[in-house]
């Protein structure tokens, strides 16, 4: 069995993806819960939906190859043990290709990839966040000893991710400021000696950003609008 990601569209048009058993293309119930509820439910972006099932196909690559059964470790207290949770770091820190298929069991060193320090914190966070959630999700009885084997795997993993380099304490705030805003949209004037674009552009382009900026929309979601969403008698 392999793990890879289906992209489809609701009938809403609103845009999905699942994570699906290569061979018989069936969807896998606990990682496509935990992306429904902790991510699309959660109003995260169509992108945030994607990486977080990207992070959990390879977990599911991960447990695959160990012969792991996640499920039963969680109702036996057992988790991951110490020389397990390495061998996950490890296993997050390669690059896999797109489709997520199996790979030779044996490869020469040099022919490893590596993913980003980002890409394996990320790996590691949406991994513990989702071992966490489906703990307490499948688990029969929560008692101290259940609580104290689920901390200790969870603490094991956050403390195996990669430290962040070059971050400051207090990050740079990402909004614009009202100077900046004011300078968008005089570029974005239609005839505006500053605009960039054909005459014929301008009323669309100008219409895009009025819409991010007023509406809060993101952009995968105003590319999913339709004048037909619009009630133009109530101007909404």
């Amino acid at each position: 069995m392999s793990y890879g990601i289906s992209y489809f569209r609701l009938k809403t048009s609103e845009r999905y993806c699942a994570i699906v058993d290569n061979d018989s293309k069936l969807p896998i119930f606990y990682p496509n819960l935990f992306v429904t509820t902790q991510t699309r439910n959660k109003n995260h972006s169509f992108s945030t939906m994607i990486s977080t099932a990207k992070c959990l196909v390879v977990l599911l690559k991960f447990l695959k190859e160990r012969n792991i059964d996640i499920i039963e470790r969680i109702h036996s207290k057992k988790f991951l043990a110490i020389f397990e949770l390495d061998d996950l770091r490890d296993f997050t820190q390669k690059k896999f290709d797109s489709k997520y298929e199996e790979q030779s069991k044996v490869k020469r060193i040099s022919e490893i990839k590596y993913v980003t320090s980002e890409t394996e914190y990320l790996r590691l966070t949406i991994i513990y966040k989702y071992i966490e959630w489906l703990a307490l999700h499948v688990t029969v009885s929560n008692d101290d000893s259940f609580s104290e084997a689920l901390s200790a795997c969870i603490n094991g993993i956050k403390s195996r991710r990669p430290v962040k380099k070059g971050r400051n304490d207090i990050l740079n705030p990402k909004s614009l400021t009202d100077d900046k805003i004011e300078d968008l949209l005089e570029v974005v004037r239609i005839n505006s000696p500053k605009n960039p674009f054909m005459r014929s552009l301008q009323s669309r382009n100008r219409l895009i950003i009025l819409m991010l900026y007023f509406l809060g929309v993101r952009a995968g979601e105003l590319l999913n609008i339709r004048i037909s969403d619009i009630d133009f008698s109530s101007n909404q």
